[in-house]
């Protein structure tokens, strides 16, 4: 990996060791950090007549641009407050500038929150700061940006699978926006881990 991901991995491992509420992922921050982070071709299969998942998942959802390639994900309610809504924008972007960063990789939300988080840093802590101003401090932080990455997904599977009265419109406009050229890859694992990439 590019110096540039490798200071940005650390940086996320050092805030996983001091923010995380597991003492078990405090403890072992970086395998936590480095198994999450898998290159694609370890779970999905591109071949010329199509696509194939290679491990055991709940489900996932592959989208190129705005045509849905496998689409096997059951819908989700996010469980996200009215007044945290505001932040999904500002998340979305760094998220898009993450996955765009690792293409070719699949993030576990929780390690993609803290590169998020990492990457804030460097930015100039909007994001964390905003966070901060509305009472979101120490632990609590990753368990809003968790909050924020499972809105996303669920507002992108609903919306895709065709539950388009819990989606935010706009939201999924963006994302498709950001999709030009790419294929967006979530696999969920199980209720704690979802797997999200751009090929």
């Amino acid at each position: 990996m590019p110096n540039e991901l490798n200071e940005l991995i650390n940086n996320a491992i050092n805030l996983a060791k001091t923010h995380d509420p597991s003492s078990r992922v405090r403890e072992n921050a970086e395998l936590f950090i480095k198994i999450h982070i898998v290159p694609i071709d370890a779970f999905i299969e591109f071949t010329n007549g199509g696509i194939r998942v290679k491990i055991n998942v709940e489900g996932g959802l592959i989208i190129k641009e705005a045509l849905t390639l496998i689409g096997d994900i059951k819908p989700c309610r996010a469980r996200l407050k009215e007044e945290h809504s505001q932040l999904l924008n500002p998340y979305l972007n760094y998220e898009m500038k993450l996955l765009t960063m690792f293409r070719g990789y699949l993030l576990c939300g929780d390690v993609l929150n803290y590169l998020i988080w990492a990457y804030d840093q460097v930015m100039g802590r909007h994001l964390v700061s905003e966070l901060v101003s509305r009472g979101v401090k120490g632990r609590s932080i990753i368990k809003m940006l968790n909050e924020l990455f499972n809105a996303i997904t669920c507002n992108l599977v609903n919306y895709v699978l065709g539950s388009k009265a819990h989606a935010d419109h706009e939201l999924i406009g963006n994302i498709l926006k950001d999709l030009r050229n790419s294929t967006l890859i979530l696999l969920r694992l199980n209720d704690d881990c979802t797997y999200a990439g751009l090929y």
